[in-house]
């Protein structure tokens, strides 16, 4: 899980340049928009806004952020200033002698340049004629300030794997190296801009990624690469990487495909709307989200709050979708792999929306390799035990062997006192959103990113705290009688005193991890 919330900011709607596989081309570039921009004093705005709701990360992007020349570097300085910490995403292209002494004056924790390939046939045929000589002479001037004042800025490398670079893909783990960059993505494509309308041109069929990723598996476990160069795998799924490491003893870092829509992330388009994420605007997918009661309330933030729009109908609705199993039930085979079901992969979801059956070919390609390695029915009990410790509150007739295991699942928390009489209100913002297939709710916390699983009862007891700040005590009886009116009267006796003990022991786990705070305490 993100630690902190993380925004990607599309801080303009203009670039330099006119890429194959741009997959913001035909919102920005298209010709016919007529959407006006942000004025300096509305990007000024939003950079405000950020830092009020403590935002920790912000991904500055475009079309090209260098264009906004002084504008990008007061806005950088004022983040900066408040402690945010910033990505710059750029072409590069427009680094000269005084850009770089800027960039190295302000100190953004990491700059990402997008390079297609180690020799300029295959960069320039993409990104323009010259731009791989101009690129890696400025990436290696900037290499060299940076290590001659002993700066902490790395350098990423962002590579988009398509059929026209995937020859070269593999040459740039120790082409990357030799730049003296700090990491490598190999990122896949998605359907969307320019890459939509050249998908014969640009995707790899299932043989040719998974040929691809033995490659690059082969070149990263060469020398010194594993120990030097940080790789990430994004154009594969976890399943391909598992058939080349359990079948062939062939290594890849662990692909990072999950979907964190409007729990830790959030994405700002060149107008200032905020969104759950990039594909939700780009794709014209926010009208699913967004009922009808809800279109004209603003999700600008040149004039609402961040958290206002965090906390709309909106993005609560998107996040429902996101955690909800049942929004991947057309993805084959994501419901019956333990990868998914354990929070490590989950594909982008919206294309649900669109299909009735999905079938990822590489997974389904690869799975019948490792069929006999993985487990392919995962049952509801192993999903919540495995996710995370969780206290459970299950009154019935194995009350006595629940109660025991929800105190062994909560012995590992450290034990903090209670004061049965202070008030308790539940943290704001924090996530919820009921698991239909699991029949179990699942709570993320707004700050940490901690996730808990949780049944309807243990749900409920939170809840309480939604409604106005109430002591432990009030909390304990308020359920205990609510728990009551469900069993005969002896039965209520002779379990109360364990109800009441379990009780405590659960909300000393939601106050512990800061779901539940103090009345008078920050929310």
């Amino acid at each position: 899980m993100f630690l902190h919330k993380v925004v990607k900011w599309d801080i303009t709607d203009q670039c330099n340049l006119r890429c194959l596989h741009c997959s913001v081309a035909a919102r920005y570039f298209d010709g016919t928009k007529k959407i006006q921009c942000l004025s300096s004093d509305d990007r000024y705005r939003i950079a405000k806004a950020l830092i009020d709701a403590k935002v920790k990360h912000v991904s500055i992007l475009g079309g090209e952020p260098l264009l906004l020349g002084n504008e990008l570097f007061d806005i950088l300085g004022l983040l900066k200033s408040h402690s945010v910490s910033i990505s710059l995403v750029t072409n590069g292209l427009l680094i000269d002698a005084q850009t770089m002494e800027r960039i190295l004056q302000l100190g953004p924790e990491r700059l990402v340049f997008s390079m297609e390939g180690p020799e300029p046939k295959t960069h320039d045929q993409i990104r323009g004629k010259g731009n791989f000589a101009r690129l890696t002479r400025i990436i290696k001037e900037l290499k060299a300030s940076i290590s001659s004042r002993h700066s902490e800025i790395s350098i990423h490398i962002n590579t988009v794997v398509t059929r026209q670079n995937m020859i070269s893909v593999p040459r740039m783990i120790p082409f990357v190296k030799a730049l003296g960059a700090d990491e490598l993505s190999l990122l896949g494509l998605n359907c969307v801009g320019n890459a939509s309308k050249n998908q014969d041109k640009l995707f790899l069929s299932v043989k040719e990624e998974v040929d691809l990723s033995r490659k690059i598996a082969d070149v990263y476990s060469n020398g010194d690469n594993r120990q030097t160069l940080k790789l990430n795998i994004n154009f594969i799924y976890p399943l391909v990487r598992d058939y080349l490491l359990v079948n062939e003893g062939r290594y890849l870092p662990f692909p990072q495909i999950c979907c964190n829509a409007a729990s830790s992330l959030t994405y700002i388009n060149p107008w200032g709307d905020m969104h759950p994420c990039d594909r939700i605007f780009i794709s014209n997918y926010d009208k699913h989200f967004q009922r009808a009661r809800d279109v004209d309330k603003s999700i600008s933030l040149t004039r609402t709050g961040f958290y206002d729009v965090w906390n709309s109908n909106y993005f609560l609705n998107t996040f429902a979708y996101v955690s909800d199993d049942q929004s991947y039930k057309s993805y084959n085979p994501c419901l019956r792999c333990d990868h998914f079901h354990n929070k490590k992969c989950n594909p982008c979801p919206l294309d649900a929306l669109d299909l009735e059956e999905f079938p990822i070919e590489s997974c389904l390609y690869v799975e019948k390799k490792v069929a006999s390695r993985i487990n392919t029915l995962i049952r509801k009990a192993q999903i919540i035990d495995q996710s995370m410790k969780t206290a459970r509150i299950n009154p019935g007739n194995a009350f006595e062997d629940r109660t025991r295991r929800a105190s062994e699942d909560i012995r590992s928390f450290p034990s903090i006192p209670l004061d049965r009489h202070v008030p308790m209100m539940s943290q704001k913002g924090v996530r919820a959103a009921y698991l239909k297939a699991h029949d179990s709710h699942i709570l993320i916390h707004p700050v940490s990113g901690e996730s808990l699983f949780l049944d309807d009862n243990g749900f409920r007891l939170w809840q309480l705290m939604n409604e106005r700040p109430q002591t432990i005590q009030e909390i304990c009886n308020q359920h205990i009688e609510a728990l009551s009116a469900k069993f005969d009267l002896e039965h209520t006796l002779e379990i109360n005193g364990k109800i009441h003990d379990n009780i405590e022991i659960f909300m000393n786990t939601l106050i512990q991890k800061r779901f539940v705070l103090p009345a008078a305490g920050p929310v």
